[in-house]
């Protein structure tokens, strides 16, 4: 059976790292380079991630692909330390009761937020609670000073407007699990990708980069023809392992109207890489700053894990392409941010820099996104859609994409036996 993936990111590789021992699988990649999200960039005469990738031990599908490809060697596990900067102070966040150090929460929301937060992070699954927002499932289980405090600035910076998304996204986010331990591939997310590649180019798989893909549609027998500029390519199935957003652009009214999946906001996503010429803080990796509503409101300094002196400033915009002037204040709010992490930095310590900038990363989790897409949304027979199957830690991590290219496998196997 002759397979095409279009999308040679980390899900299209996990995809073909699992079917190209049983069937002949051709990989179609837009840009000139593999990797996607998970791609690197040169910075400093060196390359590094554009956006980086850290695990957690929850991510139990991904960690055995890792150990199934014999990079186990490569993965590395840090105790690490988290901060939050709320009206200009600083406040460890590395340990549990932390949380009754946090200003302008009363010892009774304290108590509530933590009770909240241990029942959210042993929920099995968070798919039952999309019928409610986020922001009426904290206020309906701690106050609504809790959310405005405690929430609030993190759902205004990845989403802006955040009203409509669902309380099954924050279970998600609770439930991830990196807050005091993470999981590190030495060399980064490119010691992951090279053994993908070389397993699947052992197996026969073509990886074909720069070409771009302009139309899928089914013929009459149920085979999928592949368009580009100049002609057309057969095959028994079709995997897009590209943003939804991105498949609906390719489908064929046909194909479209039988999926009849909804529009849905996705998220642009810009960072800036900088290399310090100084350790920002000792000891902590995750800074979460909350004295502003500019952006950025989280700095990644990995410093602790890589022991150079590189921080990450990413940035989400909702339905809106990033601009010249957005980069402009994004600097600006991430300098403000650096300064209130360190009161000595100033902008004399920033080394090096490079923006980076991606669009249409993930959707928006709104309840009606989950329902109608998740809970099973259209399907036709031979078009896999990873980004469209549920996997019950909602998150689009490199664990998901891992989990969800094994639900395509079986899918797949499932459909051919038949």
């Amino acid at each position: 059976m002759k397979i095409a993936i279009i999308g040679a990111g980390i899900s299209g590789f996990l995809c073909a790292y699992r079917l190209s021992s049983e069937f002949q699988i051709s990989i179609f990649e837009k840009e000139n380079y593999p990797g996607g999200l998970c791609s690197y960039a040169c910075f400093d005469n060196m390359p590094i991630e554009k956006y980086n990738h850290f695990f957690s031990r929850q991510d139990k599908e991904i960690i055995r692909v890792i150990n199934e490809l014999g990079l186990e060697g490569s993965l590395s596990w840090k105790k690490v330390r988290q901060a939050s900067i709320i009206d200009g102070r600083f406040f460890d966040m590395s340990r549990p009761l932390s949380l009754f150090g946090l200003p302008g929460i009363n010892i009774f929301e304290k108590m509530k937020l933590a009770a909240f937060l241990i029942k959210a992070s042993i929920a099995g699954d968070g798919f039952v609670l999309n019928q409610q927002t986020a922001r009426v499932w904290v206020e309906g289980n701690c106050t609504k000073n809790v959310f405005e405090r405690y929430f609030k600035p993190l759902m205004e910076f990845k989403f802006q407007n955040y009203n409509d998304v669902s309380a099954a996204y924050l279970w998600a986010r609770i439930k991830e699990g990196k807050q005091n331990e993470i999981g590190v591939l030495c060399g980064g997310m490119g010691v992951l990708l090279d053994g993908l590649m070389e397993k699947i180019r052992e197996k026969g798989a073509k990886i074909i980069l720069g070409k771009t893909i302009k139309r899928i549609e089914r013929t009459a027998k149920n085979k999928w023809l592949l368009h580009d500029n100049k002609s057309f390519m057969e095959f028994d199935c079709v995997l897009c392992c590209v943003s939804l957003k991105e498949t609906m652009q390719l489908c064929s009214e046909e194909v479209k109207n039988i999926l009849n999946i909804p529009d849905a906001d996705y998220l642009n996503a810009g960072s800036y890489i900088l290399k310090l010429k100084r350790p920002l803080r000792q000891g902590y990796w995750l800074f979460l700053n909350q004295s502003e509503c500019g952006l950025p409101n989280v700095i990644i300094d990995t410093s602790p894990l890589s022991g150079n002196n590189i921080v990450y400033c990413p940035v989400y915009l909702r339905a809106k392409n990033i601009t010249e002037k957005d980069r402009e204040n994004i600097f600006n709010n991430c300098m403000s941010a650096l300064k209130n992490i360190n009161r000595d930095f100033d902008q004399t310590w920033v080394e090096k820099k490079m923006f980076c900038q991606d669009t249409s990363v993930e959707p928006v989790l709104t309840n009606e996104f989950i329902e109608q897409v998740f809970s099973g949304g259209g399907r036709v027979g031979g078009l896999y859609i990873p980004e469209a199957m549920y996997e019950r830690h909602l998150l689009k991590t490199v664990n998901t994409q891992a989990v969800r290219s094994k639900l395509v496998f079986e899918r797949i196997m499932e459909r051919n036996s038949g």
